[in-house]
């Protein structure tokens, strides 16, 4: 059971199905308990294994959150966005009531991604476009990155509407992507700063057989 607030600022009580024991969707509020004040101030950073350890700035462990897509262009306020709009496309893995790793998607609704794409969330589209998925720090390295995936996977092949998931990352995570299905579309049309992505799929259509075994 969780609470959620409508356009009127009431509360009110949502019962969501739950994928397993800690992992189930969550709400703006769910995620900005957890993690919100520590993306303000410190924006989403690349997973680069050990060498970004030593790279990296000293940051507060409490709440630090590493994106497994390289350098991440989602910050709280489209985290917030996004989890207004499209709730149901986000997915937060909980233990001990403590967010660990959280996936934030919205809808697309063209074969490519473009700037629109981060940033509006097109109601009527098919395609589910995986902004960030993203890791507490003091969990890296444990495999929870992929096993979230594959849950939201899962999960998306009992929404009826959706045909396929979208994402772009850097060139070094691809082998990551592949190893969860998905397939490489080429170069995204994408940039921040002097990064360039490559932008990758998975048929979420083409699983008809699992997803009627799948109890949704």
């Amino acid at each position: 059971m969780l609470e959620r607030e409508d356009d009127g600022g009431i509360k009110k009580t949502v019962t969501w199905k739950q994928r397993s024991a800690r992992v189930y969707v969550a709400t703006r509020a769910t995620y900005e308990a957890q993690c919100g004040s520590v993306i303000t101030q410190y924006p989403l950073s690349p997973l680069r294994g050990a060498e970004s350890q030593k790279q990296e700035p000293p940051r507060k462990t409490a709440g630090s959150f590493i994106s497994v897509s390289g350098e991440c262009p989602l910050h709280l306020d489209e985290v917030r966005h996004f989890l207004t709009l499209c709730p149901e496309l986000s997915l937060g893995w909980f233990e001990e009531g403590r967010l660990v790793a959280f996936i934030i998607g919205s809808l697309w609704d063209q074969e490519r991604l473009t700037t629109d794409a981060l940033t509006l969330h097109k109601p009527h589209g098919t395609t589910v476009h995986i902004h960030v998925l993203a890791v507490h720090r003091t969990f890296r390295q444990q495999g929870k990155g992929s096993i979230l995936m594959w849950r939201y996977l899962q999960y998306l092949r009992c929404l009826p509407y959706v045909r396929r998931a979208v994402l772009m990352c850097e060139d070094f995570l691809v082998p990551f992507y592949q190893k969860s299905g998905f397939k490489m579309l080429g170069p995204s049309n994408i940039t921040v700063g002097p990064l360039n992505f490559t932008e990758m799929f998975y048929p979420v259509r083409g699983h008809a057989f699992m997803r009627r075994n799948s109890g949704c």
